[in-house]
């Protein structure tokens, strides 16, 4: 079994000031499309994000920077990949434009594929990312920009039931 989800890295000036948690079942392979669009990606207040995961390695599946920047370098369109129609708005929930690519056949992955815990999402684009869900545990998942967590850019992962999970060790400080 996989899981495949499309995740927003939200703008700081972004209406999301919420914290999520995705529950990933122990030995799964996990598959996570990190996009950069709308309002948090262009070129007016966008930002490249340092997106790192604690408890695992991921591998880069594929990473898709925008298509077009006209002529002084600025971006003008974002990857038509995952398609967001209005950039004066956040763009949460895309889907991808080819059908096909649900449930993690995305087309154009890499056959030799690097190994990280943290990746850059660029302005305008997506990162495809994949790992075993082999460390029970809650993880963080994060922007390495401080305030863009502040705004979204953040959420836990529970890899494993809590019967999986091991227990602190005797004398661990719980305040």
């Amino acid at each position: 079994m996989s899981v495949s989800e499309n995740m927003p890295m939200m703008s700081s000036t972004g209406n999301c000031n919420c914290f999520n948690v995705y529950d990933f079942a122990l030995n799964n392979i996990v598959q996570l499309t990190l996009y950069n669009m709308g309002n948090g990606g262009t070129y007016q207040n966008g930002f490249t994000h340092p997106f790192h995961l604690h408890g695992t390695h991921f591998y880069v599946m594929k990473l898709v920077y925008p298509p077009t920047y006209d002529e002084n370098g600025i971006l003008n369109s974002f990857s038509g990949d995952i398609p967001c129609h209005d950039s004066m708005q956040n763009c949460y929930g895309l889907k991808w434009t080819n059908s096909s690519w649900l449930n993690g056949n995305v087309e154009g992955m890499s056959k030799n594929p690097t190994l990280r815990d943290t990746i850059i999402v660029p302005t305008g684009g997506y990162v495809v990312i994949r790992f075993r869900a082999k460390n029970p545990g809650w993880w963080f998942a994060h922007c390495h920009l401080l305030i863009h967590d502040l705004a979204g850019m953040a959420f836990a992962v529970r890899v494993g039931n809590n019967e999986e999970i091991p227990k602190p060790p005797n004398g661990f400080p719980h305040s």
